[in-house]
């Protein structure tokens, strides 16, 4: 019998992204691919959900089972702010409500991954009074430290900078996000293949799959 698995992907599509949408749609579809093609992948039906955020927080799919899941017609444009301690909440906690449905109904589940995709800067905006920027900043705080409180235990983490366009990730800041450092990487969306493999995607993959069946918690 096949395990589910929730697969979480919080991207950002705040101003800042703007050069970099292709990439960041690029690292998706390459790591769709390589979901599809793992033998690792075959004792699971995958589950993929989408979260888009900036300073709200928007799913363009949920649930969606990755044997029809398209990356075709995942599109957005990029605007706003980057609310990124925002969103990592709210993808905990409907992952593991979505996890605990299944626990419920008695399925075998595996715990949920949660991958983070940005440029990697909690940011209130140019126009943004200095209280309103130590609110962003402070969920990103409460963001980490629920992270680094629950990882591997109820849920898998890593983030990807995406670069490119001559625009970089704020490599040091998602550091802060994880006590485990190999779980955050810069990728360009343009990588090849091999570089997957060796990488955060195939260490997604890998956790995913590894991940002890009917843990409860």
């Amino acid at each position: 019998m096949k395990s589910n698995a929730g697969i979480y992907f919080l991207i950002d599509r705040s101003t800042s992204t703007k050069h970099i949408i292709d990439n960041i749609r690029n690292a998706l579809a390459k790591f769709i691919d390589l979901c599809h093609a793992s033998p690792k992948a075959d004792n699971l039906k995958m589950y993929v959900s989408i979260l888009l955020f900036n300073h709200t927080q928007e799913y363009i799919c949920k649930s969606e089972p990755l044997d029809t899941f398209d990356i075709n017609k995942i599109n957005w444009e990029a605007s706003g702010c980057t609310d990124i301690g925002a969103a990592i909440t709210k993808g905990i906690n409907d992952s593991l409500v979505e996890y605990k449905k299944w626990d419920l109904s008695g399925e075998e589940r595996v715990h949920p991954c949660i991958i983070l995709l940005t440029d990697g800067y909690p940011d209130a905006g140019v126009d943004s009074t200095p209280e309103e920027q130590n609110e962003y900043e402070d969920r990103f705080s409460l963001a980490a430290t629920e992270i680094k409180a629950d990882e591997d235990v109820k849920f898998t983490f890593g983030a990807a900078g995406i670069c490119g366009g001559g625009y970089g990730a704020d490599m040091e800041k998602l550091g802060q996000l994880t006590n485990i450092p190999e779980r955050v990487i810069a990728l360009d969306g343009n990588f090849p293949k091999e570089a997957i493999e060796g990488s955060f995607f195939d260490f997604i993959v890998r956790t995913v799959t590894e991940n002890t069946l009917n843990q409860m918690y």
